[in-house]
């Protein structure tokens, strides 16, 4: 299956030096141990509603873009967990749908880099976010993340849905440019915010595949009275995962630009 893929594309989500650490972010763990996404919540309605977003990540208009390459290995794992292509009510967005066997509906949205261009990112990226957040329950982002100028993270009203939500920011140092922001921005708000505290480096979306296969188990096991995986565990996996392509790059190049992997963590504040 796609999900167990190893991804050797090397290509920065974000150029230029790393950020220094907040002082407000939880750096010592991954996640607190016992916490984990609210898949009482997820199942209540029957429907789990996931939106992928896809950022373009060249400079210029020509040739193959990392950002698409991403969007279509999604989509390729999206298929190969079974989900069918339809046609969506979204212009411009590509749907996948399905049922797991507990009943439950699956919708998955996915945004690829032709609505996301790099030059004014930002701001498309800050509008998408806003309208993926107010339907859907998990959103995933994979691109620049534009030197924290993604303002629409520190507004309060891009949280402002009244369900549980999951997001998941896969992109450079999102720990840094945008822990902070979007946990004041999201505060009240019933919200799950997964954040990178290296460089992203294009392939990471082959560990997306994984969390969401281990959330929708989650929620299968939970209609079942089964005990689930927390978020501590969920995330392990993810930086597994990312562990074993950073292997790969050194191994396969040995002055490789990316050596390090990237670290996922619970955007949570420290207790002092």
């Amino acid at each position: 299956m796609m999900l167990g893929a190893i991804c050797l594309v090397a290509f920065p989500a974000t150029r230029g030096g790393e950020p220094e650490m907040p002082l407000e972010i939880d750096s010592s763990s991954l996640a607190p141990q016992g916490l984990a996404p609210d898949y009482t919540s997820l199942l209540a309605d029957q429907e789990f509603t996931v939106a992928a977003l896809f950022g373009r990540m060249n400079d210029d208009e020509e040739g193959k873009d990392y950002g698409q390459w991403s969007y279509e290995q999604f989509l390729l794992t999206l298929a190969e967990m079974g989900l069918e292509r339809v046609t969506g009510d979204r212009q411009g967005w590509t749907r996948f749908t399905g049922t797991a066997d507990v009943g439950l509906r699956i919708h998955v949205d996915v945004l690829g880099p032709e609505a996301l261009p790099q030059q004014g990112g930002a701001q498309a990226v800050g509008a998408a976010l806003r309208q993926a957040l107010e339907d859907h329950e998990l959103v995933y982002f994979n691109g620049h993340s534009f030197g924290g100028a993604i303002s629409a993270l520190e507004d309060s009203e891009t949280f402002s849905s009244a369900g549980y939500g999951m997001l998941v920011l896969d992109t450079c140092w999102s720990t840094q440019h945008y822990g902070v922001r979007a946990l004041h921005a999201s505060d009240s708000h019933r919200i799950d915010i997964i954040v990178n505290d290296r460089q992203s480096v294009t392939g990471s979306v082959v560990g997306f595949g994984e969390l969401l296969a281990g959330v929708m188990q989650g929620v299968r096991q939970s209609a079942r009275n089964q005990s689930v995986k927390g978020w501590q565990e969920l995330l392990s996996q993810l930086n597994r995962a990312a562990e074993q392509r950073a292997a790969q790059r050194r191994q396969l190049v040995a002055k490789t630009a990316f050596p390090e992997p990237e670290r996922y963590r619970l955007a949570q504040f420290r207790t002092w």
